[in-house]
């Protein structure tokens, strides 16, 4: 009996107390060897949070960093320190792109934007993305190159403000 008890208190304090790491200060698992894992819908239409519509055509020839997110997702609320981090290291690179993509309604984002300390530039789908962009789970990062062929996706949070994810976007 003493056994059985001291084994559950190991156990539960491995599980409640010994994990350090929380899921949003792990790296993301970059590749290194490039695969293309296929390539981004220059069709696609998104908005800014001003309502001026654009394809994604629009960024042809340069690097992009899609994350797709909505306001209620805890994980995507988690990881957005570390998106900004990323983004204010690399926001003068004018080879790359961030795009924080929600396809909640426009108030929702407006209102969550407006509330929060982010700079980040969202922008709003109206329409179903296209099947590549379409994991079905929150929140989703696809890494575009220039050539238009996306090469890294992570569905999940990461610590994207890592110094591997700026050598990876410098590099790429």
């Amino acid at each position: 009996m003493q056994q059985c008890f001291l084994n559950f208190l190991v156990c539960a304090s491995l599980l409640f107390g010994g994990c350090k790491t929380r899921y949003e200060e792990i790296p993301p698992d970059l590749p290194k060897t490039l695969t293309v894992l296929g390539t981004m819908d220059t069709q696609w239409r998104i908005r800014s949070l001003d309502g001026s519509e654009m394809p994604l055509s629009r960024f042809e020839g340069k690097k992009l960093f899609v994350n797709i997110w909505a306001t209620w997702c805890g994980p995507c609320r988690a990881e957005l320190p570390h998106l900004q981090t990323l983004y204010d290291s690399m926001r003068a690179d004018t080879n790359i792109v961030f795009l924080f993509i929600s396809d909640e309604p426009d108030t929702t984002v407006r209102s969550f934007v407006a509330s929060s300390n982010y700079s980040l530039p969202f922008y709003l789908c109206d329409k179903s993305k296209p099947t590549i962009f379409d994991t079905g789970s929150y929140p989703s990062t696809f890494i575009i190159n220039a050539a238009g062929e996306i090469v890294y996706r992570k569905v999940g949070t990461a610590k994207w403000s890592h110094a591997s994810v700026i050598d990876f976007l410098e590099k790429l």
